[in-house]
């Protein structure tokens, strides 16, 4: 009798012999799709028998020093590479709804590290009554909308422990070094807010220097180019008079109210506590944007493009690319422009704006590259994960004897 190996090994034979030439783009892409669900299922199998291996100790059967030592020298694997197979198959061990996911193939190992990060901190108990919820979440969202609830999960429950959830001060830190050619070097350490303020100062000058070197007919990386603008931005800032008025916000907190009164991130999506906001108050600016209704916020505007307010209203909104292929672009990389263009006669509005990242805003290939019925379906979509998302923080509330949000 063929063992289950055997019988693998010559599947895979089979999909090596298939001349891709022969496939339809669409085949092409459903094959593709397919085996990255399957190896999802294999890498469970292989997690799952290697948590009996490591179980029985079988790795010292040749007196490997450690399990990871032998996974790594007899699978042909980096450390990193076995450390995580065995980090895997120690915690599905404790994950029976993950396991089963995994097996099945509707999440991958990525989701198996976030679900292990959130079972952390003291969470154990709470993540068992809440895990089918977590992976339900995981299964039904994209993986950046799935570390987002996650992480919102994660704080409601560091609340309901009695933590307040915020999380340490960040040891801000900079180290710089003169190499014996005379080079500086160096790296740092940011909480959130102002890393994020740091990288989104960067990408506005580094853009600045790109469009100049596409003038002035210039070739230079990016990391060229960065290092440019961190220079560029001291020499700025050494010229800028002490009483001089700051530039506008660098970076954008989305806090919620009521029905998303858990909302608290980063523009660039990352979830923050709302403590670690408390220190940046007193130089923030505030703004208040109410929803009427489905997504209605602002009248109409009589100008061609979207600017100031309802600008800002449609950021919030939206927060990344709306794009019907699933861009995950935060908004700080994106255009807000016409759902309907303004020369087809479509309204400066808040219902026909939308939030695209530059390269599907302005690549006119790739922004009409969509079904016919795109923009209700990524209207859909949007709508679909808020819904998912509000699920979550409702059945928590739920879960912890609290009444639910108000439905949206």
């Amino acid at each position: 009798m063929r063992s289950v190996v055997d019988q693998l090994g010559e599947a895979v034979d089979g999909a090596a012999a298939v001349e891709l030439d022969t496939l339809s783009d669409s085949e092409l892409d459903a094959e593709l799709v397919a085996l990255l669900h399957l190896r999802h299922r294999l890498d469970a199998q292989i997690a799952r028998r290697a948590a009996a291996w490591d179980a029985r100790t079988v790795w010292l059967g040749d007196g490997s020093c450690s399990p990871v030592a032998r996974l790594a020298r007899d699978g042909q694997l980096a450390y990193s590479s076995a450390r995580r197979i065995l980090r895997h198959a120690r915690a599905v061990t404790s994950m029976p709804t993950t396991a089963a996911a995994w097996q099945a193939g509707d999440i991958g190992g990525d989701h198996v590290d976030l679900l292990a990060h959130a079972m952390g901190g003291g969470r154990g108990e709470l993540f068992s009554r809440d895990e089918n919820l977590l992976v339900d979440q995981c299964e039904q969202l994209r993986y950046k909308q799935a570390t987002t609830a996650v992480a919102y999960w994660c704080q409601r429950a560091d609340a309901e422990l009695g933590h307040d959830g915020t999380p340490p001060p960040a040891d801000n830190s900079l180290q710089l070094g003169t190499t014996f050619a005379g080079t500086v070097t160096g790296n740092f350490t940011l909480d959130p807010i102002s890393g994020a303020t740091v990288v989104e100062a960067l990408r506005r000058v580094e853009r600045e220097l790109y469009r100049q070197d596409k003038q002035d007919g210039i070739s230079r990386t990016l990391t060229e180019r960065l290092a440019a603008a961190l220079v560029e931005i001291v020499e700025r800032g050494m010229s800028v008079p002490k009483d001089a008025r700051r530039p506008e916000p660098l970076v954008c907190i989305l806090a919620g109210k009521q029905t998303v009164e858990h909302l608290c991130e980063l523009a660039t999506s990352t979830v923050i506590h709302p403590g670690v906001v408390v220190p940046h108050l007193a130089r923030s600016q505030v703004q208040t944007f109410i929803f009427d209704g489905a997504d209605h916020v602002i009248a109409a505007s009589a100008a061609r493009t979207f600017r100031g307010t309802l600008r800002r209203a449609i950021q919030v909104r939206d927060r990344r690319c709306q794009h019907p292929s699933g861009c995950d672009t935060p908004l700080a990389h994106c255009d807000v422009d016409h759902v309907v263009s303004h020369h087809e006669l479509g309204l400066t509005e808040e219902p026909n704006g939308q939030v695209l990242c530059e390269p599907h805003n302005r690549k006119s290939d790739l922004r009409h590259r969509q079904p016919a019925d795109a923009i209700s379906a990524a209207r859909q979509r949007r709508q679909l994960e808020d819904v998912a998302r509000d699920r979550l923080h409702a059945l928590i509330a739920d879960h912890a004897n609290r009444p639910p949000p108000a439905a949206p």
